[in-house]
């Protein structure tokens, strides 16, 4: 690691989360784990990339350091980001999967039992297919990693409430951005221009504004319509510090309120209310499990019947944690 770079976790946290993986490899009967989850190779060395849509590979024994094995424009940034002393690259007129097999077999890494992510959706059909063909019998390694991740370490907690803190910032700028006659890009520029005064970090996906009509349409984004009187808008956001977020959505009204917002509001808050006073809902969240009904429509539906009808059929997910919304592979 380049010794201008701060770590964004301690020597003790990556030494606890390697430890903790191989533990799950002896128990899993691995000697090898491939992993190609972008968010778990950044878990276990620290690759902090916005090349994360190129192939990279990292190598954990049960033995030895891990291995690094990324794109040779991205060689650099792997040095400069990671606690790593090992690393391989491929050149972009090479096979990836081809060449990483090929330095499996030089290391001498294929004797033991090897495992891949498989379930991963990152890497596309074909590629999968190559892993399979060249490597011949491969142990299905998924959700290894995730089992470290699924409850977050004091360091990891720390991130995300400096997230949440500027995402908090990155929504108070647009709520007061709101009025008739600007434009919903007018309204994500000042989220933007929060976030970067508050020091947040590239984020996964810029901040969703849509309004009126576009804001009971999932999956929109700012389109440069202007706001009017009476518009209701959907605003969704996340900060991020050292790839940990920490997503925000709010829904805003300008006036006059029309009748079906403000009842929608009132079933929210009162379904709301419900699930922060359940002690079982809290013990469950500290637990780390999910938590039934925690959809928050899908859980409004359920307690009040007229939420069904005022908030539709869609629900209310996000993750906390490495950022989930990445751009397709490029193979």
């Amino acid at each position: 690691m380049d010794p201008r770079v701060t770590p964004a976790f301690t020597p003790a946290e990556y030494t606890r989360r390697l430890t903790a993986l191989r533990a799950r490899l002896g128990a899993a009967g691995l000697d090898v784990l491939l992993v190609v989850v972008p968010e778990n190779v950044f878990y276990l060395s620290g690759y902090e990339t916005i090349g994360y849509s190129n192939f990279s590979l990292l190598i954990v024994r049960t033995d030895g350091p891990p291995l690094l094995f990324v794109r040779e424009m991205e060689r650099t940034v792997a040095e400069t980001t990671t606690w790593l002393s090992d690393f391989e690259v491929f050149t972009d007129t090479e096979d990836p999967v081809e060449r990483a097999v090929e330095l499996l077999r030089k290391r001498g890494w294929l004797d033991g039992r090897v495992g891949l992510e498989l379930g991963e959706s990152f890497v596309s059909p074909a590629a999968m297919d190559r892993w399979r063909r060249l490597l011949g019998r491969v142990a299905d390694g998924t959700g290894l990693v995730e089992q470290g991740r699924r409850i977050k370490s004091a360091e990891e907690l720390a991130w995300i409430r400096r997230a949440c803190r500027i995402t908090e910032a990155g929504m108070r700028a647009a709520l007061g951005a709101i009025r008739p006659g600007v434009t919903e890009n007018a309204v994500a520029g000042a989220a933007y221009a929060a976030f970067m005064a508050g020091g947040s970090d590239f984020m996964a996906g810029d901040p969703i504004v849509t309004s009126g009509w576009r804001s009971g349409v999932a999956h929109l984004t700012f389109g440069n319509r202007r706001l009017e009187p009476g518009d209701t808008l959907l605003l969704e956001m996340s900060a991020c510090q050292r790839r940990y977020f920490g997503p925000l959505m709010r829904g805003a009204v300008i006036p006059p309120v029309p009748d079906e917002a403000r009842r929608m509001a009132e079933v929210i808050v009162e379904a709301g209310g419900r699930h922060r006073g359940d002690p079982a809902r809290r013990d469950e969240r500290r637990g780390g499990r999910g938590v039934p009904g925690a959809d928050r429509a899908g859980g409004l539906r359920a307690e009040l019947p007229q939420a069904h009808r005022l908030l539709g059929r869609g629900g209310v997910r996000a993750e906390l944690g490495r950022g989930a919304h990445r751009e397709p592979p490029p193979r």
